[in-house]
């Protein structure tokens, strides 16, 4: 099998997707997010392959408009190419302008620079003995002493990540296998990994360990064992689904893209527009209804009654006791008898109250432990007016030419 990091991405975020690109070789249409994350990368690409140290920031800039207007994505919902927005163009002036700024002062590591759009492939063997290539590119490697180098790749995300989550990043350690099978005179402990955040124009570090470089393909090894042994491969609906490129020929748009405006999908476009109207009359409702249940209940403690009566009912004051046990004693009691473990039932409530509660390594292992037992089918409304931007998006060429937005992904499992 032949694949990426960003394929294996896929996967993980929608097998569905997956399919459609490896299976069935269809080609994606590219987003606005994509297109521009793609756009920033090749002009820094270009940048550092012309000395960089050469190029004033208005030749920068004016190369990046130069070239903006050649921009265009694919249009979803008419199917049509576009041009990429004012909003983006902005954005990209001030990721570049602030990158400029600040590597302006180390003169840009010019001549540490080794390395742009570095490709690599790591060959590896699985449990069947079928061997997979996997295959990647790093986006600059620098040279920071006499046997220390840097990996460094551009990110577009519009969330900063924490140190944690970019220690967890799957692509760090598939540059670290790759740089290795390059180059395997260096050692992993002088390597630096290092994801540059442009829109925040920051960049966070981390190292590697020769025992990191094992659990990463036993991860990845992991993985292709699942896809080879997939035999139906479902969506599964994200806020990531807001960026596919392939929602007119999902299952679970299908509704949204039907050909020729049938005429049972109009109808049935009515039954969810008059859910939400009732939906909007039920919270509307329980709002008045608790401050009706307010004001009675203060009527009853002001008048000293436990009792009130209408044409239709009545409503009664009463006591609610609320108990409580020396659960010390009740334990030391149960444990003889062999009972104590049958009241210490899981509860999935109380655990995620408890995730909250823990550093984020420890919640990291624990959810690596989840395993789905059962999957069906379940129907869940969504209110165009509860929801609020994703907060994710990044844009990376992998070696395929596979260009996606890209989840930092939390769960390397």
């Amino acid at each position: 099998m032949r694949i990426s990091h960003s394929l294996i991405e896929a996967f993980k975020q929608c097998p569905y997707r997956y399919k459609l690109l490896v299976v069935d070789k269809l080609t994606e249409p590219k987003s606005q997010e994509a297109v521009f994350g793609s756009f920033i990368h090749y002009v820094l690409h270009w940048f550092y392959n012309n000395h960089p140290k050469s190029i004033p920031l208005e030749e920068l800039l004016a190369f990046y408009t130069q070239k903006w207007d050649e921009l265009r994505y694919i249009d979803l919902s008419t199917k049509t190419e576009a041009r990429l927005d004012n909003v983006h163009f902005e954005a990209g002036k001030e990721i570049l302008t602030n990158f400029y700024t600040t590597n302006k002062k180390n003169d840009f590591c010019e001549y540490a620079v080794l390395d742009l759009e570095k490709r690599f492939e790591v060959v590896l063997n699985d449990e069947d003995n079928e061997t997979h290539i996997l295959s990647g590119v790093i986006d600059r490697i620098d040279k920071t002493g006499e046997n220390s180098f840097e990996l460094i790749d551009y990110k577009t995300n519009k969330k900063l990540p924490s140190l944690a989550e970019v220690k967890r990043n799957p692509q760090l350690g598939l540059y670290a296998l790759g740089i290795k099978q390059t180059w395997p005179h260096i050692k992993i402990e002088d390597l630096k990994f290092s994801l540059y955040f442009l829109k925040f124009n920051e960049k966070i570090s981390v190292n590697k360990l020769e025992e990191d470089l094992k659990k990463v393909k036993e991860n990845i090894l992991g993985t292709i064992q699942i896809i080879k042994k997939t035999k139906k491969f479902d969506p599964k609906p994200t806020p990531l689904c807001n960026w596919c490129g392939f929602k007119d020929i999902c299952p679970v748009f299908k509704g949204r893209y039907v050909q020729n405006g049938s005429k049972s999908q109009e109808e049935v476009g009515k039954l969810v527009d008059q859910y939400f109207e009732l939906e909007s009359q039920k919270t509307d409702l329980e709002g008045q209804i608790k401050a009706l249940k307010t004001d009675i209940e203060a009527y009853c403690k002001n008048n000293k009654v436990d009792r009130v009566y209408g044409e239709n009912g009545y409503f009664t004051k009463t006591d609610l006791e609320e108990d409580s046990y020396d659960w010390f004693k009740v334990r030391d009691l149960l444990r003889p008898l062999g009972k104590w473990q049958k009241i210490l039932t899981v509860n999935r409530t109380k655990l995620s109250e408890v995730l909250r509660e823990i550093p984020e390594d420890v919640r990291f292992e624990i959810e690596k432990t989840k395993k789905i037992n059962k999957t069906c089918k379940i129907i869940q409304a969504t209110n165009y007016k509860e929801l609020s931007p994703f907060q994710n998006g990044d844009v990376k060429d992998d070696k395929d030419g596979l260009k996606m937005d890209e989840e930092d992904v939390i769960l390397e499992g």
